[in-house]
């Protein structure tokens, strides 16, 4: 079977936890991840429940995503000397929430 690659932006601190737990249970971060895959495949769901959370952690949620999206597209911008506005990437941090919720 073809092998994907897949990049995900996750916090540093977080990645680092979830690799420690990881093997602790006698696994690698990308088998976990391939196990979440294949059971949300499966199920055609997410395998947990998902909350709706606080205005004070969704506000968080949101300015956190903001920031990373902004910083992001300043890098490229700086990479590319192509600019965008605030709008877009507003805009991009809204879809990154709406695709993690």
């Amino acid at each position: 079977m073809a092998q994907a690659t897949m990049n995900v932006r996750i916090d540093e601190n977080v990645k680092k936890n979830f690799d420690e737990f990881c093997a602790e249970v006698g696994m690698n971060a990308s088998v976990a991840i391939n196990m979440f895959v294949r059971a949300v495949l499966r199920s055609r769901s997410i395998p947990f429940e998902i909350t709706n959370a606080t205005n004070d952690e969704n506000e968080k949620i949101l300015a956190e995503t903001l920031r990373l999206t902004l910083l992001e597209r300043i890098k490229e911008a700086a990479e590319t000397d192509y600019w965008i506005d605030h709008r877009t990437v507003i805009d991009d941090a809204r879809k990154i929430i709406a695709a993690e919720k």
